[in-house]
């Protein structure tokens, strides 16, 4: 079973449901997922997320990651580690489309090979990057505000057990938009609209230049 979500712009979540795998549930890894027998089994009055089934959530997801599910708008996905994500749902994205900041080398450590480069941990990543404390229990933070202590949160885990897969999500999209614009001049700006020549007034395109190199023409006509 996995929980699943994603967050839009203003970090307002779009899609959180359990799954329930297509296997029989051997283990429920609770200490990462939070998630227990009781989580899928239990009373469902007390259940304020959704259960579907992996059809369903693969569908509805599929559908959200469509351009055509957003006014035919580009769809970028991005998260920690999403081929794990990509391969658990049986799905797939243009690879032009996924930020994954497991994989965005400014974010990788170096191997013991020159080339070899590792991927850090989400939460390494948010502490370093952001300065924020994620994948753990529900804590406070004190600040002063108004010469008054108050008690702040910081992208709280409301879960007492495992990660929660909200906050994950939404440290991973902050980190994309920490590095947004060296992040994209390194893939050289894919998202960045071009217009088409054929759009372009005939009288208002370029001259066309173009010229034989010697070289490549049959011996005879050299």
């Amino acid at each position: 079973p996995k929980k699943l979500n994603n967050l839009n712009k203003n970090l307002v979540v779009l899609y959180d449901k359990y799954v329930i795998p297509k296997g029989k549930i051997k283990d429920y890894r609770t200490q990462w997922s939070g998630i227990t027998r009781d989580t899928l089994f239990g009373d469902d009055s007390n259940r304020d997320i959704p259960i579907v089934s992996f059809g369903e959530c693969q569908k509805e997801v599929s559908q959200i990651f469509s351009s055509t599910f957003h006014g035919g708008k580009t769809v970028i996905v991005v998260g920690h580690a999403l081929s794990n994500d990509f391969d658990a749902l049986e799905i797939k994205h243009p690879n032009a489309q996924i930020r994954d900041t497991a994989t965005y080398h400014p974010f990788m450590l170096h191997g013991r090979g020159r080339r070899r480069m590792l991927p850090r941990k989400l939460s390494a990543l948010a502490s370093d990057e952001l300065g924020i404390d994620i994948q753990q229990q529900s804590h406070q933070r004190s600040y002063i505000e108004n010469g008054k202590q108050n008690h702040g949160m910081r992208l709280k885990n409301s879960s007492m057990i495992g990660h929660s897969s909200v906050e994950d999500a939404a440290a991973a999209l902050r980190l994309y938009w920490h590095r947004y614009d060296d992040w994209e001049h390194s893939l050289r700006y894919p998202l960045a609209p071009m217009q088409s020549p054929i759009s372009i007034p005939f009288q208002q395109r370029p001259p066309l230049e173009m010229y034989l190199d010697g070289c490549n023409l049959p011996i005879g006509m050299r």
